[in-house]
């Protein structure tokens, strides 16, 4: 919160003599009860971004071939530690880095079939999952979040095992 003194100018208002005023930015802070940017208690965007590749890296490596299950633990804590705090605007981007550290190497198999079906489907997943980061964002602020967050990820699962995969005869349904 910016406090303005005797004299003070702010926002191109000079404030009474002998009085301490906010300044409108701080008084529209006060009012709605947040703050803009990592100053709400949030990391910095430049630190999100890398902890949100790592979580995605360590989810895809919980599936084969490496199989290092436990780190499906530390995958999505690592995007909770991500988004937390984080406005929509970066939830979104926390989210799309997310989902291609996770879906490119995840479905790297496809390049077998055709890189562009490869490129397209981890577009499509990474941008599903970015939306569904949004989502996870808001659920944050709530008390029960870790209730929240994980039924989240369930529903989010299961919109994901019906998008875009709702060609017949999918052999991973």
């Amino acid at each position: 919160m910016r406090l303005i003194g005797a004299g003070g100018r702010a926002g191109g208002r000079a404030a009474a003599p002998g009085v301490t005023a906010l300044a409108p930015a701080a008084a529209a802070e006060q009012a709605d009860g947040s703050r803009p940017g990592p100053a709400r208690g949030g990391m910095p965007l430049r630190w999100a971004l890398p902890v949100a590749l790592a979580g995605g890296l360590a989810l895809a490596a919980a599936f084969p071939p490496a199989g290092a299950w436990p780190l499906a633990i530390g995958g999505p804590a690592l995007l909770t530690v991500a988004l937390w705090r984080r406005s929509l605007r970066a939830s979104l981007a926390v989210g799309l880095v997310f989902g291609a550290a996770f879906f490119v190497p995840l479905i790297s198999w496809l390049v077998n079939v055709a890189w562009y079906v490869w490129a397209a489907l981890a577009a499509a997943e990474m941008v599903s999952f970015a939306v569904l980061a949004v989502g996870q964002r808001l659920l944050l602020q709530l008390r029960a979040w870790p209730v929240a967050v994980a039924g989240w990820w369930v529903a989010a699962e299961a919109v994901r095992d019906r998008w875009p995969y709702t060609f017949p005869g999918a052999g991973w349904r």
